[in-house]
């Protein structure tokens, strides 16, 4: 069945123009099909649920597809390099609002 051939399928970039999408380039390398077919193949296993999307990642994979180490491990330190920007993010903002804080009282100083 088609859904076998893609329940592992691992992730896969999807692109509005068909010729760039990573996922009907495999779908057409998998089942040897032409492009229009491998656009009604992708839209069948899609509306089946077949493939899942990711949505962090914005990609397209097998329902069954279980990640690698190396790739649970890549996903690892993203989450850790996500969280260690959002950590600079908040304090970058903290120090915006004391330099506003510090503007506001310099301006009421000057009278302006």
């Amino acid at each position: 069945m088609i859904r076998d051939q893609f329940r592992t399928m691992p992730p896969k970039r999807h692109d509005r123009l068909p010729e760039r999408s990573q996922v009907l380039a495999h779908i057409m390398a998998t089942r040897g099909c032409d492009l229009e077919q491998a656009i009604s193949t992708f839209h069948y296993l899609r509306r089946r649920g077949h493939l899942r999307f990711q949505k962090a990642g914005r990609l397209w994979m097998g329902v069954e597809h279980t990640p690698d180490e190396s790739e649970a491990q890549f996903r690892g330190r993203m989450a850790a390099e996500v969280a260690a920007l959002q950590a600079k993010v908040s304090r970058l903002e903290d120090l915006l609002e004391r330099m506003k804080q510090a503007h506001n009282q310099v301006c009421d100083h000057l009278g302006l």
